[in-house]
């Protein structure tokens, strides 16, 4: 079997593999050498944004991308909703295509509401029960204009809508909810 000799990037020591697996990123002889290899350079002291504590990194190529917290714990403490740079006000899509809206109340488990319930919640004053359903006037989920919107007093009575043995809704009944 070929076999090559090379010296280690880390130590210095030599090292050999089979010529099959001695390719340009076999530079290390062992993974304690290459983990070192990777742990060592300039360090920078910073200080923990949730706990206070003060951690050691490496010092960054780049000066924006600063490690703001000492681990993952941390961040997951502090980078929740509205602080997380990527939040987007609790607006998501559900499997269905359907919008949905970040609303935690009190006894549910969900944190997230369908928006068409919460607009037609809104527009009636009160929660909406979990028998009474919405459907979209038009049948286009993103048009979630209360005009639009037409509340089922029952599952029955939306199925029925939907499989065309009672009329689909031509206006809005949000009015008669008030």
């Amino acid at each position: 079997m070929n076999r090559v000799t090379r010296k280690c990037e880390h130590c210095g020591g030599d090292f050999t593999r089979p010529a099959s697996q001695m390719t340009e990123s076999a530079r290390f002889c062992s993974k304690a050498c290459y983990d070192m290899a990777q742990t060592t350079g300039e360090r920078e002291t910073f200080m923990c944004e949730c706990c206070g504590e003060t951690f050691m990194r490496l010092k960054s190529w780049n000066p924006e991308s600063q490690r703001r917290f000492c681990s993952d714990g941390c961040q997951r403490i502090v980078m929740v909703r509205e602080q997380h740079p990527r939040w987007k006000g609790g607006i998501s899509i559900d499997s269905d295509g359907a919008e949905i809206t970040y609303m935690p109340r009190k006894g549910v488990v969900a944190n997230y509401i369908r928006t068409h319930r919460k607009i037609a919640s809104a527009a009636i004053g009160r929660l909406l029960d979990r028998h009474e359903h919405v459907l979209h006037i038009n049948n286009d989920i993103d048009d979630n204009r209360p005009e639009n919107l037409f509340i089922c007093g029952s599952v029955n009575e939306c199925l029925r809508r939907i499989y065309g043995s009672m009329s689909w809704p031509t206006k809005s009944n949000l009015a008669a909810y008030k």
